[in-house]
């Protein structure tokens, strides 16, 4: 109501007001608590802890000199270009300038969200990578000016990293989302994502450890594809692992018939990509898109023969991990029984890691992967629904969920244990 100042008597009503909702808040609390792991409020706890109390400083001077540069390295290609930045990221004046260039076959998609045709300009469209790739040198550099324009990750980062340096006296508040995602992982807030910050990149480097304490950075490697061989009693891959063996070597080595000695870095790359990709059930012809993306690395043509041929070698190379698709997949239906229930016992190995349960899976740690099945269309369907998006379930996303909600405990479990 736009009060700068209250009467007495709106003080007290409002007082007395917000007095009754932290004792109802509080009332509600006592009443879910009892049901709530103990470790899972720890983890409250500190994630909380690591925002209203910081500990992290921030370089400041790197800081500003990052965002001079990204936006210095701008200016320089707008003007060797002669562009402007609106003519690089509108997808019309887009369109219209590698016309000009002599481009007659724009590149074009049909729209998820419209069912219509649209302009194929997204960094992992194939076509735009083929203009990316271009002879005409002239549209493979307004290509690439297109993408320094539209991901101007660094240079926001780094504009907010100063903002929040600025607003808690050059410290860190580490901002994370408990319980993010419908699998347990955390996820950013704050208009930033401390997760996403790519190993040994600058701004990195701007994160400074308080004085007289060490910063220590570690990485729990490959921990899907270790956790997913564990679960699945896919011994063949946990002896790779376990013996410090390089795993995507020696896959490269079937792939191409090979030594492992003699696997080159972009063979490796393949075999990496299957190994941390064709896990969760990956089709030829999203295998071979993932390939020429070129996301992770670098990008690589392959035909869908010879991507057909992959994934069928990795299916036959590793039969425990296929064979638990097919278990998820037979448990869909048991899902949809109310009282149903049924104990997963990792082959030869540990009872009861997980329960498939009505709408349900339940964790170790005492939490559900919940399906929230409110927008079943039919039985024979099977759509789920979280997060308010429709999924269509297989075994392969239930073994995706599965995988990547232990692989959250893991490190959840590391935190309280650095924690302590």
């Amino acid at each position: 109501k736009d009060l700068e100042y209250l009467d007495p008597e709106t003080e007290a009503a409002i007082s007395q007001y917000c007095i009754q909702d932290v004792e109802l808040c509080h009332h509600v609390y006592k009443k879910l608590y009892t049901n709530f792991p103990y470790n899972e409020a720890r983890l409250i706890d500190i994630t909380i802890r690591m925002y209203v109390n910081p500990s992290i400083h921030l370089d400041i001077k790197l800081l500003n000199k990052i965002v001079s540069n990204e936006q210095q390295a701008k200016k320089d290609t707008l003007k060797r270009l002669k562009v402007t930045s609106t003519q690089l990221a509108s997808n019309q004046q887009f369109a219209q300038l590698l016309e000009e260039e002599g481009v007659i076959n724009i590149p074009t998609k049909i729209s998820k969200a419209t069912g219509k045709s649209t302009y194929a300009f997204a960094k992992a469209d194939s076509g735009f990578q083929d203009l990316l790739k271009s002879d005409n040198k002239r549209v493979a550099d307004l290509t690439k000016g297109r993408i320094q324009i539209k991901s101007p990750h660094v240079e926001t980062r780094a504009i907010r990293l100063l903002t929040l340096a600025n607003n808690h006296n050059g410290l860190l508040p580490i901002a994370l989302n408990y319980y993010g995602a419908h699998t347990g992982r955390f996820s950013g807030t704050e208009k930033i994502n401390i997760q996403n910050f790519q190993r040994g990149s600058e701004l990195r480097r701007t994160l400074l450890a308080p004085i007289n304490h060490v910063l220590v950075t570690c990485d729990s490697s490959q921990i899907e594809a270790r956790v997913l061989a564990w679960l699945t009693g896919e011994t063949s891959l946990l002896n790779q692992f376990k013996h410090k063996e390089d795993v995507y070597k020696n896959f490269a080595s079937k792939i191409y018939k090979k030594e492992s000695l003699n696997v080159s870095d972009t063979e490796r790359f393949v075999a990496k990509t299957c190994i941390l990709g064709l896990g969760y059930g990956m089709g030829p012809k999203r295998f071979q898109e993932t390939l020429s993306q070129g996301t992770a690395g670098p990008k690589i043509e392959m035909s869908l023969e010879e991507a057909a041929e992959i994934v069928s070698l990795y299916r036959e190379e590793h039969p425990w991990i296929r064979h638990f698709w097919k278990y998820c997949q037979d448990r869909i239906p048991l899902m949809d029984c109310k009282g149903s229930s049924d104990t997963y016992n990792v082959p030869n190995g540990e009872k009861g890691i997980i329960v498939f349960q009505y709408r349900s899976i339940y964790l170790p740690n005492g939490m559900y992967i919940k399906y929230h099945a409110d927008r079943f269309i039919t039985p024979s369907t099977k759509i789920f629904s979280h997060n308010q998006s429709k999924l269509r379930l297989h075994g392969g996303i239930i073994t995706e969920n599965i995988i990547q909600a232990l692989a959250r405990i893991i490190i959840t479990d590391q935190i309280l244990s650095i924690n302590d």
